[in-house]
């Protein structure tokens, strides 16, 4: 799940087994004692990521409808994909789906 803002880096901070018991204790009133379920857990906190500096792509009131278009056109040998340009706009999957078409196309 997303955390955003001061949350995001709290959580970031915290050892594996806080994150595992926040879980737990989350999902506790809806499913029950789920904490021998989950053997596994990842965090990765953005705000530290060089590459995206903390974000996916947070567009203005009707500015992705306007540019989405724009933005996913090839320029010269350059293909474009991402969350920011997916229906699935400001999530994995998204970027994975935009990927492959990126692909598709410069493969032909």
């Amino acid at each position: 799940s997303y955390t955003i803002g001061d949350k995001a880096a709290v959580i970031a901070n915290q050892d594996n087994a806080w994150n595992g018991k926040t879980i737990a204790d989350a999902l506790r009133p809806g499913f029950g004692n789920t904490a021998s379920l989950a053997d596994k857990q990842f965090n990765y906190y953005w705000g530290n990521d060089e590459f995206s500096m903390g974000s996916y792509a947070v567009f203005g009131a009707g500015q992705w409808f306007g540019l989405r278009k724009t933005l996913q056109q090839p320029f010269l040998h350059t293909h474009f994909a991402g969350e920011h340009l997916a229906d699935w706009q400001g999530f994995m999957e998204g970027a994975l789906v935009t990927g492959e078409d990126a692909a598709k196309a410069i493969i032909g």
